[in-house]
Formats: structure tokens, C-alpha cells, sequence
């Protein structure tokens, strides 16, 4: 079987790209006929992915961590809205050669390629719910991005900025040992965040005020070892929405033990619905958590494409 794949370089601290012999040869060793692709930039990695499907590709693999398989799940769903034919052609998958590699989660041995964790075949290759984030920018622009995972926004994007964005000890922390820096930002997230104030509207329903975090949910896994507890499948149709009212920093602890053993559901202070869409608008301008990627927004709507993509298994 032939496979495009699109290598980022960059991925977990520049360290893919010296793995990648590895993998190639596992590669090899599986008759896996390759076309190998190199960018860490994102427009060229979309351009390179574009050129690909309108050259015939039609198994695209991205190699490197969550965020770069956004951007091919990004490309490919672009190209297949502009040619709805190709619905049943394309199919995606992903060798995780990230950080954390919560789409690989949970890891097992028989899925492995060169020490690596892997999504490239196609006879387990299944039918995908694709989630859809439009969003508003401060700027008043509009744009759209697509996600199998999780999207959040309040106390763990902010974490997620502090980690990989804001300059200081626990920036250079993250760099030197991701295992002992995400705990650490996410508590001083947790005793210094002051929450977000928006209007959420899910169906009829609308819920305003001030918040600690919004999560929308597909997959359970997170960064680190965290696993929410859901009933969500891929195909499902569905997404869950947990919605947690303001709450100290010991709370935020509490409900972060709850929600992997109860769900979002059972807790006064968290808001939790099964649903296909949900929309925000946000008092000020907010951090948007997608699969990892930071996006700043003042409206923001989530969406449900069901089963809209073959991914590989």
C-alpha cells in the first residue's frame, strides 16, 4: 500500500526527524510503499498536502505530534468540501512522534512501527465524526478549523499558553521535562486563573456568567495520563460538552479526580450535556484549545460532521 507521509521536523523538540529512520525502516519491512514529505511551517505543510490529493494521494499520513495531524485533518477536510467525490477516496492516519500523542492513546504493542505509535492501515480503517470550530477573531476575521479530539477553553488552553508560549521557569521547564512541567503549570493555573465570562448557547438553553473552563469532548485522552470517563465513539454523532461555573482552585482539583472516574456528569458546579453543537460568545477575547493548537476567538461555535472521514486504523 502506498502512503503519502508528511514529516514535521520540528515535532517534540526537533527530535523527529532523527527518529524518522526508524520508522522507515518498520516502514519497509511491512511492504509500505512511501512518498515523504518535509515541513515544520504550517502553510507549506497544507499546500504540500493540497498538492498531494490534487496529484492523486489518497492515503495521507502526518508523522510528527497532535498538532500536525490537525493540520492534515484540516487540509483534507478543506479538499473534500471543495470535491465531496473523494468522501469514500481519502483516508488519514498518523504515526505519533509528538509529546504527548493523545490521538494514539491508549498505546499498544501490536500498533507500534519503529517504537512509534501508528494509525496507517487500511483494513481497520474506520469512519470518523469530524468536529467543526469556527471561530471570530478579535480582528473580526472568521475562520475554521477541524478536530477528532477534545476543545477547550478557560484553565486548560491558558496552561497550554503558559507552557509553550509565555517566557519563564516553567516554559523552560516544559522544554527540558514535559513529565514534571505540565503538573506544575497546571496548579499555578489552577490557584491564579480568574475564569472567563461568556454566553453559551446549546439548543434553547443558554447559560451566562463566569466560568472556570468549557471542555468539548470526543475522545477521552488528554496531555500527560489524564483520561476523562465518556460514552462517546467515533461515530456517535455526538460531543460532550462539560461547562464548570467558577470554582476555587481546591474544587478544580476535586472535579479534575471526578471527571475521570464519574464524567462531567453528577457535579452542581459543572454543566453537562450530550450534543451536536454548542456556540459561545465571550465577554473579551479568549484562548480556544483545538487538539492542542491555540486559537484567540470572541465567538466561537462547535459542530458535529458525522462520520465524515476515513481514518486509518
Amino acid at each position: 500500500m502506498q502512503l503519502d507521509i508528511f514529516l514535521n521536523p520540528s515535532a517534540n523538540r526537533n527530535t523527529s526527524q532523527t527518529n524518522w529512520s526508524k520508522v522507515e525502516e518498520a516502514l519497509k519491512k511491512q511492504s509500505f510503499e512511501v512518498r515523504l514529505k518535509t515541513s515544520s511551517s504550517r502553510e507549506n505543510l497544507i499546500s504540500t498536502i493540497l498538492e498531494s490529493i490534487n496529484g492523486g494521494a489518497r492515503k495521507l499520513v502526518a508523522a510528527g505530534g497532535d498538532g500536525t495531524f490537525q493540520i492534515l485533518l484540516d487540509s483534507v477536510m478543506s479538499a473534500r468540501i471543495k470535491h465531496p467525490e473523494l468522501l469514500n477516496e481519502l483516508f488519514i492516519g498518523a504515526i505519533g512522534m509528538g509529546t504527548s500523542n493523545d490521538f494514539h492513546k491508549p498505546f499498544t504493542p501490536e500498533k507500534m512501527l519503529g517504537g512509534f505509535p501508528a494509525k496507517v492501515r487500511e483494513e481497520a480503517s474506520k469512519k470518523h465524526d469530524v468536529l467543526m470550530l469556527t471561530v471570530k477573531s478579535p480582528d473580526g476575521s472568521q475562520s475554521v478549523r477541524h478536530f477528532l479530539q477534545s476543545s477547550n477553553v478557560g484553565a486548560i488552553p491558558v496552561t497550554n499558553e503558559v507552557l509553550t508560549q509565555e517566557r519563564g521557569f516553567l516554559h523552560s521547564l516544559y522544554n527540558y521535562c514535559y513529565p514534571l512541567g505540565l503538573p506544575l503549570a497546571s496548579l499555578y493555573v489552577l490557584f491564579t486563573y480568574e475564569g472567563f465570562e461568556g454566553v453559551v448557547q446549546v439548543g434553547e438553553e443558554k447559560f451566562e456568567g463566569l466560568f472556570t473552563g468549557m471542555t468539548l469532548l470526543k475522545r477521552p485522552y488528554m496531555a500527560g495520563s489524564f483520561v476523562f470517563k465518556t460514552n462517546r465513539v467515533c461515530d456517535d454523532g455526538l460531543m460532550d460538552l462539560g461547562l464548570c461555573k467558577k470554582v476555587g482552585a481546591f474544587r478544580s482539583l476535586a472535579l479534575t479526580g471526578a471527571f475521570q472516574n464519574q464524567g462531567f456528569g453528577g457535579h452542581p458546579e459543572v454543566i453537562f450535556r450530550e450534543i451536536s453543537s454548542v456556540s459561545v460568545m465571550f465577554s473579551k477575547p479568549q484562548t480556544v484549545d483545538i487538539d492542542g493548537e491555540l486559537i484567540k476567538a470572541t465567538e466561537a461555535t462547535w459542530k458535529v460532521l458525522p462520520k465524515a472521514l476515513n481514518i486509518l486504523g
